[in-house]
């Protein structure tokens, strides 16, 4: 267990910070790579596209289970520590499965409609 001590917003860089306890690093994470990430590898699940504006308006507290990320589009997730921590170390490949299959499938990651946060 990786016991994750704080979550920061940083809206301007469009990241999510992780700070782990008496850990002198942190881990970065865009919106859009929380967002559209597939850890089952799950080939039915559906490619999210048009994500890149995409936005943590919240995260929830699961009991011991993990924490529900919430999205602007309405979209949530449960995360475990453990999903995190391989998010971090798997980082670069996932990032590159999403994009080859973005551009197999021949969709975008720009949002089809212009979101603005007010």
């Amino acid at each position: 267990m990786n016991n994750i001590s704080r979550f920061t917003f940083d809206d301007q860089q469009h990241q999510l910070i992780v700070n782990r306890e008496n850990q002198q690093d942190a881990w970065q994470f865009s919106y859009e790579f929380l967002r559209v990430v597939n850890l089952t590898g799950d080939a039915k699940q559906p490619l999210a596209t048009n994500q890149k504006d995409a936005r943590i308006t919240n995260i929830e507290s699961v009991g011991k289970y993990g924490y529900r990320f919430i999205f602007n589009d309405g979209h949530n997730v449960v995360y475990h520590d453990d999903d995190l921590a391989l998010m971090h170390v798997q980082h670069d490949n996932l990032w590159q499965q999403y994009l080859n299959a973005i551009k197999a499938s021949g969709l975008s990651r720009e949002a089809t409609i212009e979101i603005k946060q007010l």
